[in-house]
């Protein structure tokens, strides 16, 4: 008889099931350790959101065997693993494709893939934490990310959470977080579905984590390339380094302090609730973020790229409303703030976001603002992609201007360069401004002012002439030329020699492909008082500086002298603006 059948379920009690589930005990060992029928443990697992297993299958979860060569009834198993894996993709090709896949045969092979999965990791030897392949001539954080992501992975099998914890801690793709709506769009699921699958993903990784001891110090052996003066193992020094480098949101912040710390030795009872303060802390801390350089509208204008200068009499309808729904203000993880200006809530997805907008709030030249106001299409390696700019800018001198920040190892990136080609080319073709900038308000062309050291530049190059040169080997030439490394003058060199720098794994630098260049991006057009635009090019100085090459005058003559139209002739002109946007 069944001690505690229909008994309610404790917190204790909760947790436990949680916990033996998560590390791969059966149905029947579930039953038996909890005194409960197997419904009753069928019923609480749903409950809990944790997947079902039969009686004798446990549940999702690597192993925690230790055994480094599969026995004949683990090769039997793997077998036929990869035999019902080739059944049900032969079953998914069969499927037509007029009435789109089947959603029962698809659930089938993520099943099938799941098993043969878990069987792989159960009995494939621990990884050697020396040997880490093209993955050690990376930057230490590109290293770090690649190792966190390997965590990811080994401990969760679902493919579906595994996909949802790359996307929110930002280990895939472009490196940028995702948030949930954009995680629920790629899915098709609700915004709710795919916040318990994140919270489900994270606690299984704070589950599973000391088991992949290899990988963790593999995350350990970068955290202490990256800083090593750091105490890694306690969160209050190990929180500002993660929202600065890698995720300045709060919830997909403190998980990802909370594996390094574990990476690091912590194991300290109250290491979450320790986490969860040090990241509070670290994402209010605005010195934390750099300071912002930029005083005036005027100065931004300034900086900002023109091919040729318009003026709208108002914001215009194409850049009204939101592209991509970065987050719902509701949420926890949410950087929101009350805009007067618009009279609405503004949600951000990073600091660097929240930094902009903020300052855009308080700048009385700028009368309207939109977060995420446009899709930019453009092609990266054969692949069709969209970039979604920060924000949009209407001022008090009636010009538009598109706003993009990105941190400092990413502004000189291939991928931010192709990015910020197709934005100039799609807005500055419309009369709009383009201005890319850091963290702390500065542009490429101030970046490229940084000096750095033209010898080592020419050895970097001698060194890539026929093939692409691995990132460690161009440090090992700079650490030796330079004994530091300098993120500023490497990002010069990079953008002065147009340099092509990879950003995914294993990072490599080459000589940029022909016909693209970071010289449009080295240029701006100076506003005098008037409004008038004067061409001019900003940039680095000295022979070795391609704006000091390529200085020239670019634009179209600048318009006439801009004069303030009345009220009744704004609301006509916006009248009719109206009308044939309806039309089209």
């Amino acid at each position: 008889m069944v001690e505690w059948q229909y008994k309610p379920w404790s917190e204790q009690e909760d947790s436990d099931l949680r916990i033996a589930a998560l590390r791969g005990a059966t149905l029947n060992d579930l039953a038996r350790d909890h005194q409960r029928s197997t419904v009753d443990i069928r019923v609480r697992l749903e409950h809990l959101g944790l997947p079902d297993v039969s009686d004798d299958q446990p549940a999702a979860g690597p192993s925690t065997s230790t055994q480094t060569l599969p026995s004949p009834l683990a090769s039997s198993s793997l077998e036929k693993s990869i035999d019902d894996l080739m059944a049900t993709l032969l079953k998914l090709k069969a499927a037509p494709e007029q009435r789109g896949l089947p959603q029962d045969v698809v659930k089938d092979v993520t099943k099938a893939y799941e098993r043969l999965n878990a069987g792989l990791l159960e009995t494939a030897p621990p990884a050697d934490s020396e040997d880490t392949g093209e993955a050690s001539q990376d930057p230490p954080l590109d290293r770090l990310r690649t190792a966190l992501f390997q965590a990811v992975s080994a401990c969760l099998s679902n493919l579906e959470n595994r996909y949802v914890a790359n996307l929110a801690l930002g280990l895939i793709e472009d490196g940028e977080r995702a948030p949930l709506g954009a995680i629920a769009g790629k899915l098709g699921v609700s915004r709710e579905q795919a916040h318990q699958r994140r919270v489900h993903a994270f606690l299984s990784i704070n589950v599973l984590f000391p088991q992949v001891s290899p990988i963790a110090e593999q995350i350990h052996s970068a955290l202490k390339e990256i800083s090593a003066t750091t105490h890694w193992a306690n969160p209050a020094e190990a929180a500002p380094h993660v929202v600065r480098l890698i995720n300045d949101s709060y919830v997909d912040a403190t998980q990802l302090t909370l594996m390094c710390c574990r990476a690091a030795g912590a194991s300290s009872r109250d290491l979450a609730q320790t986490t969860a303060h040090a990241v509070t802390l670290a994402c209010r801390d605005p010195d934390l973020h750099g300071g912002w350089t930029m005083g005036r509208w005027t100065d931004a204008v300034a900086k900002t790229l023109f091919d040729r200068m318009s003026y709208f009499p108002s914001p215009p309808i194409e850049l009204r409303g939101l592209r991509r729904l970065p987050g719902n203000s509701s949420e926890p993880d949410a950087l929101h703030f009350k805009s007067n200006k618009l009279n609405r809530m503004v949600v951000c997805e990073s600091w660097r976001e929240r930094q902009i907008l903020s300052w855009l709030e308080r700048s009385p030249d700028v009368l309207w603002y939109q977060e995420q106001p446009a899709a930019v299409p453009y092609v990266l390696d054969g692949e069709k992609c969209d970039y979604f700019p920060d924000a949009a800018i209407w001022d008090s001198q009636h010009r538009v201007v598109i706003v993009e920040a990105r941190p400092i190892f990413k502004i000189f990136r291939r991928e931010t360069l192709i990015r910020a080609l197709a934005a100039l080319g799609l807005f500055g073709s419309q009369g709009m401004g383009y201005l890319l900038i850091d963290a702390v308000g500065r542009t490429l062309a101030e970046i490229a002012q940084q000096s750095f050291d033209v010898g080592a530049a020419e050895e970097i190059e001698s060194l890539f002439a026929k093939e692409p040169l691995p990132f460690r080997a161009a440090l090992e030439v700079l650490k030796r030329r330079t004994q530091r490394f300098d993120w500023d003058a490497f990002a010069s060199m990079v953008i002065n020699r147009d340099w092509a720098v990879s950003g995914r794994s294993p990072v490599e630098i080459c000589k940029l492909p022909e016909g693209v260049s970071f010289r449009p991006l080295l240029r701006a057009v100076e506003v005098n008082g008037s409004g008038n635009a004067l061409s001019r090019s900003r940039g680095a100085s000295g022979p070795h500086c391609a704006t000091a090459l390529f200085a020239r005058r670019f634009y179209t003559p600048p318009p006439p002298p801009f004069r303030p139209l009345s009220k009744r002739v704004q609301i006509r002109v916006q009248h009719r603006h109206d009308q044939k946007s309806q039309q089209r």
